[in-house]
Formats: C-alpha cells, sequence, structure tokens
C-alpha cells in the first residue's frame, strides 16, 4: 500500500517537482555523509521526523487557508505541543531544576526565535504558497543549519557535504 502511494504521489507531481524532491534527497544523503554505512539510528530518526513534518506541512497549509488565522494555528499549535513534550520529557528523563534554570537563556532564544519565529513565518507564508513549494524550499533547511554550525561552533565541512548543499539550493 505504501509503495502504491509512492508511485501515485509521484505520478501527480509535475516534472519540475520531482526533479526538486529527487534532487533535495541527494542532497541531503550527501549531507549526511554520502555513504550507506555511515548512516545512523539518529539519521534514521532524523528522516522519520522530516516524514512527519511532511504531513504537518500538507494539515498546516490546508488549516492556514481555511481559517486565515495563521498566528492563532501556531500557538496552538505550540500549546498542544508544548504540553506533549512535557508529559513525554517527564516520563522519560529525570528533572532537574538548576540545569533547567542554568540553561533557560538559551531554551528562551531557541523557542522564542529559532523555533516560535521561524514557525510563525512559515505558517503565514503557506497562506500564499502551495505545501509541495513550501516544503521543497525548506528543505534548503539543512544548508542553512550547516552554515550556522560552520560559523558558531566552528564546524567543517566535506567535499561531499558542500555537493550536497548546492545539489539543495539548485
Amino acid at each position: 500500500a505504501e509503495a502504491e502511494a509512492v508511485v501515485d504521489i509521484a505520478n501527480r507531481a509535475d516534472q519540475a517537482t520531482r526533479l526538486a524532491i529527487e534532487t533535495g534527497l541527494c542532497g541531503t544523503f550527501l549531507m549526511a555523509g554520502g555513504q550507506w554505512s555511515s548512516i545512523t539510528k539518529g539519521d534514521v530518526l532524523c528522516l522519520v521526523s522530516a516524514m512527519i513534518y511532511s504531513v504537518w506541512f500538507v494539515v498546516l497549509g490546508d488549516a492556514v487557508i481555511r481559517s486565515g488565522k495563521p498566528i492563532l494555528i501556531t500557538v496552538v499549535q505550540f500549546a498542544g505541543a508544548s504540553v506533549l513534550c512535557l508529559i513525554i520529557g517527564l516520563a522519560i528523563e529525570p528533572f532537574d531544576m538548576n540545569r533547567l534554570m542554568g540553561a533557560l537563556p538559551e531554551l528562551i532564544l531557541l523557542g522564542a526565535v529559532s523555533t516560535g519565529l521561524a514557525f510563525v513565518i512559515q505558517t503565514i507564508a503557506q497562506q500564499h504558497t502551495s505545501a509541495t513549494e513550501a516544503a521543497i524550499m525548506t528543505s534548503a533547511e539543512g544548508v542553512f543549519g550547516t552554515l550556522a554550525a560552520i560559523v558558531l561552533i566552528g564546524e567543517g565541512l566535506s567535499h561531499s557535504s558542500a555537493i550536497g548543499a548546492l545539489l539543495i539550493i539548485a
């Protein structure tokens, strides 16, 4: 059934969209190391997350267009995600108030700017573009994340990662 769904999606997508998807996936593979043997559990979990995220794109686009209230939709999403993550986090990880307070400035920055602001912009943008186009454009997130890692924490960039980044933004 899943294979039939993938074939159906591929048949419905126009040639430019299929090319963008294929190029983006190849670029992502190269940015992740470019070798099947180097794929880790973390890589697989990130891919699963990306697949779930892709469903979110479609649902979000539909919800924003129907409601016309992108900021309200973002706030409701964050409230629901916050409660769910708090429950899961408390259930599977030890809680330490001192560590939480020590990380609070970074958590506020990440929550408000890197996540909150980015999702508000994304939600507003989806009123003006299709879910497919938004997902393809957002695939450049890996490139920007890599650039941020290079600038902020001094990570290096391999040749395969550089080629992958170029494929993604091409």
